[in-house]
């Protein structure tokens, strides 16, 4: 995987991308940390990138399963009114069986980008909690 990465996001979901740079801080086993500019140890910016390798059983031959997650702290008003820093946490799981074609991994991919831009979906449900 490459050292660093800009993502252009559409903060404002009208058209307008802003490019949020992430640079490679870790990598333990099968997870990498990325960092955003505005990291650090008290206040989080960071994705990060897991796999877990197929393993074979039988005739199947096993699933590549990734995921990627996105943390980053906000400042949200506690129970008392006082502010606290908490997470707010975006994550997306992957699981592809040996063998998918490229194409086949690339249009689940698409389905679920446009489920996440989904305004009717995703706002009611993350900030709702309505399904």
């Amino acid at each position: 995987m490459q050292a660093d990465f800009t993502l252009a996001v559409d903060e404002l979901n009208n058209g307008s991308t802003v490019n949020h740079a992430y640079t490679k801080f870790d990598v333990v086993g099968n997870k990498a940390t990325y960092i955003g500019p505005s990291h650090s140890v008290a206040v989080r910016n960071k994705c990060e990138l897991y796999r877990t390798l197929p393993t074979q059983s039988g005739n199947y031959k096993g699933t590549l399963k990734s995921t990627v997650k996105f943390t980053i702290d906000r400042t949200v008003e506690g129970v008392d009114g006082n502010d606290i820093v908490a997470p707010q946490i975006y994550e997306v799981s992957c699981s592809n069986p040996v063998g998918v074609t490229v194409a086949q991994t690339l249009l689940a991919r698409q389905i679920i980008l446009a489920m996440m831009d989904h305004e009717a979906v995703m706002a009611d449900l993350n900030n709702l909690g309505e399904i």
